[in-house]
């Protein structure tokens, strides 16, 4: 036979070999951030209880499952921000044999998951979200082994995320959310649809478009009536977007051409709809398709809806899926919801989160004014301009209308940008470098051990310089990897660009000392909620986990993993620069001492859990990721015992 004799996948045209290596990647990726999460959250007491084993050299933890007589061992190494980091996925299931001769099977993800609910069911604990777990799991390995085949059959190691803020996105989600064994989940996606929707294909998502009565829609303060300045008590008070509201008020003039805007129009009319009475808002097409035109049936029937036999508007998805850059270079990306499932939560887009979204911008505003560093080196997106479906009668705090919103996200004119997120990818197939190599060659420089230590201290250097002279002013935005941008000169960093607003979180006696005022969130009524923090502390949790354990310390994986460098050295690294800002950052001497003794003093620090609200989760998935704080290892102390 000539030619290339390598047998393909008909459904993919994948090379079987590369299908194997695939299965097998997406396994070990999996299984690594699941070995992470059980030991990490102590699941089922597997931490306090496991028993650590030295094998050819090698550290393993054993965890009894009956005794002596059957037991697991997870190969694991000490970690900074954890007792024990997976270090490879050959997890090993143990059967001692009756005159000491054992058999021993290497171990799947779901049957690692069929243990731990033994365990459970032994120590008479109850894990309810254990089968829903297992199943996003499952899907997790799918949605996993989808992701490296856009990489090997679409050349993804060849994306250069430094191209263009849609490369950027695209490249950043081959890791998505670090640590979780369900990031890459997005459930009520099937495979074509995957790959056709998620950034890792790079495919363009030409939006659909639906014709929505003004008297049922809410704007945002920069679209219409200012209902930022409402307050809860007032809900239902909101005017709703008539015909006569400022300018601009329609999202077609702000994302589509002229002739897109053009035909549109022509629709409308077709369909005997005045623009008067109706505004056309972009619906992600899955979403109208899989969501609108079966959940909405009521709203169809009475034409509050009428869907447009129009698409027009071409992005491209970032990792969150619902949030879309456009194909054109424009500034206005978009914001739509789709009704997936990913890590544990319906992937909605509220009214109340943009409400509290113009708030938490406004406040954010309202610090870069009142420091001048931050007037240099932080920006924001402008996410004020929004329309969303509110139901005459109900409140803010009903899912179904979260279905239909759209938000107009404004960047500004930034040559250079590039996610905190894509600093987190490693080991990409047929790719054995980092995005270091690629930022150190546009710098003229080579890739050496201090070269790269250097590059992470620059970024350490700007980003808790940003998040410490936000925390003096009693405020700390959800700063993950996806939120937070590099802003670059000449591959230099010079600052950040924040995203997403809606989650600003406040310490209200700092922020009212700083001469700043409570925006005035929208918060459900006798429930607990995490923008208000009632101490100091509680406020600098967010500076540890989300900051330091989620998003830095995912980037230092990251680089010990590719570069083969000591941990000890970047976290040492780390510290400086974290040292640095909180000497050169104008707090109060109690502030100081707060966080200086939060950081640096206590024996553990809080961590958010992962996959413990998700394993107790009783329910279906609502808008919010389920959270729950747990203890971990202080890496400083751990660093200092180190030494």
């Amino acid at each position: 036979m000539k030619g290339d004799m390598r047998m393909k996948n008909r459904a993919t045209g994948v090379a079987a070999g590369g299908r194997l290596e695939i299965e097998r990647m997406a396994e070990e990726q999996v299984l690594l951030d699941l070995i992470g999460a059980l030991l990490a959250e102590n699941v089922c007491g597997m931490a306090e209880t496991a028993v650590e084993v030295m094998l050819d050299e090698e550290l393993f933890v054993r965890v009894d499952l009956e005794g002596e007589r059957r037991y697991l061992l997870l190969p694991v190494r000490p970690g900074f921000t954890t007792r024990y980091i997976g270090r490879s996925a050959d997890v090993v299931e143990v059967q001692a044999g009756e005159y000491g001769a054992g058999v021993s099977a290497r171990l799947t993800p779901l049957q690692l998951l069929r243990r731990v609910g033994e365990l459970a069911e032994a120590m008479g604990e109850r894990l309810p979200g254990l089968e829903v777990f297992a199943r996003d799991v499952e899907t997790s390995l799918l949605h996993t082994r989808l992701s490296l085949e856009a990489v090997l059959e679409r050349g993804g190691t060849d994306v250069d995320p430094f191209a263009s803020f849609a490369a950027a996105e695209r490249y950043a989600a081959y890791r998505d959310r670090p640590f979780h064994p369900i990031a890459r989940v997005k459930g009520g996606f099937e495979a074509e649809e995957y790959r056709k929707y998620c950034a890792e294909y790079g495919g363009e998502v030409v939006l659909r478009w639906l014709a929505v009565r003004r008297d049922v829609v809410l704007a945002g303060g920069k679209a219409g009536k200012a209902a930022a300045k409402f307050t809860l008590s007032e809900v239902d008070d909101l005017r709703r977007l008539h015909a006569d509201v400022a300018s601009p008020a329609e999202p077609a003039e702000l994302i589509l051409s002229a002739d897109e805007r053009a035909q549109l129009w022509t629709v409308f009319e077709k369909a005997g709809l005045s623009r008067a009475t109706y505004i056309a808002l972009p619906v992600h097409p899955w979403q109208l398709e899989r969501v609108v035109l079966k959940e909405f049936l009521p709203e169809l029937g009475a034409g509050v809806f009428v869907p447009l036999e129009f698409a027009g508007g071409a992005f491209t998805a970032t990792s969150s899926v619902r949030s879309l850059v456009p194909v054109a270079d424009r500034l206005d990306h978009v914001k739509v919801p789709i009704g997936i499932t990913s890590l544990g939560a319906m992937r909605f887009l509220p009214a109340l989160y943009m409400l509290n979204g113009e708030r938490g911008q406004q406040v954010l505003a309202d610090a870069i004014r009142t420091d001048e560093v931050l007037e240099r080196t932080l920006q924001l997106c402008d996410e004020g301009i929004w329309w969303a479906y509110f139901v005459p009668g109900s409140d803010l705090f009903e899912d179904r209308p979260r279905h239909v919103s759209a938000l107009i996200r404004r960047f500004p004119a930034e040559e250079q940008l590039l996610p905190m997120s894509a600093l987190c990818v490693y080991g990409l197939p047929n790719a054995d470098d980092h995005l270091f190599n690629a930022w150190l060659a546009r710098r003229g420089e080579m890739v050496t051990p201090a070269a790269v230590r250097n590059l992470f201290g620059e970024v350490c250097e700007t980003f808790l310089h940003t998040a410490l002279r936000l925390l003096r002013l009693g405020m700390l935005p959800e700063l993950h990897g996806q939120n937070v941008v590099l802003v670059l000169k000449d591959d230099r960093v010079q600052g950040l660009l924040l995203r997403d607003h809606d989650t600003v979180r406040l310490h209200l006696p700092w922020l009212e000392a700083a001469g700043l005022q409570d925006p005035g969130y929208i918060v459900k009524p006798n429930r607990p909620n995490s923008l208000y923090n009632q101490t100091p502390e509680e406020l600098v949790y967010y500076l540890q986990t989300l900051c330091i354990q989620v998003n830095l310390y995912a980037i230092l994986d990251a680089l010990v993993r590719t570069y083969g460098l000591a941990e000890e050295e970047l976290w040492q690294e780390l510290r400086e620069k974290l040292e640095s800002a909180l000497s050169d950052v104008p707090f109060t001497a109690a502030q100081r001492t707060v966080i200086h003794r939060q950081l640096f003093e206590t024996a553990e620090w809080p961590t958010k859990l992962l996959i413990t609200p998700l394993l107790q989760q009783d329910g279906p998935a609502g808008g919010s990721m389920p959270a729950g704080i747990g203890q971990a290892v202080n890496p400083f102390r751990q660093l200092v015992a180190a030494q």
